[in-house]
Parts: structure tokens; C-alpha cells; sequence
């Protein structure tokens, strides 16, 4: 076995309009994300036309896969 060191740190962010800077928080780690959301509330209660603003402010780059079922 290869010996080796695994990071995943995740950092959770909320409080009122957090939503608005978060491409800048993305931005710090990267320009390229895959935004993956479950069912069609993200987008009906106008979270995601927030965050995707916010990305695009921010010039990161994503690709959606939405329809994400929970485990």
C-alpha cells in the first residue's frame, strides 16, 4: 500500500444573502465546478438563478446535473 495523506475540507456557508457572494468563495479554489442539485425547489423558490448570477459574476465555469436522487 502507498502510504499518502487525504484532505476533504468543506466549508459550509449560510445566513441571509450568503448565496449572492458564493462564485466569489468558489473562485478561490476554482474556475471549473459541476453545481449538482436534487429536485425542482432549488429553482422554484429562485435559489439557483442567484447562485448561477453569482458564478458567472465571478467567471466560474460549470455544468449542471440536476435531478440528484438522496441516498
Amino acid at each position: 500500500m502507498l502510504n499518502g495523506i487525504y484532505r476533504n475540507p468543506t466549508g459550509v456557508y449560510f445566513g441571509k444573502d450568503v448565496e449572492l457572494n458564493i462564485g466569489n468563495k468558489v473562485k478561490e479554489f476554482s474556475n471549473k465546478i459541476l453545481l449538482h442539485y436534487g429536485g425542482d425547489s432549488f429553482k422554484k423558490y429562485g435559489l439557483y438563478d442567484k447562485v448561477v448570477n453569482s458564478l458567472k459574476a465571478a467567471s466560474v465555469n460549470f455544468i449542471e446535473l440536476g435531478g440528484v436522487k438522496s441516498n
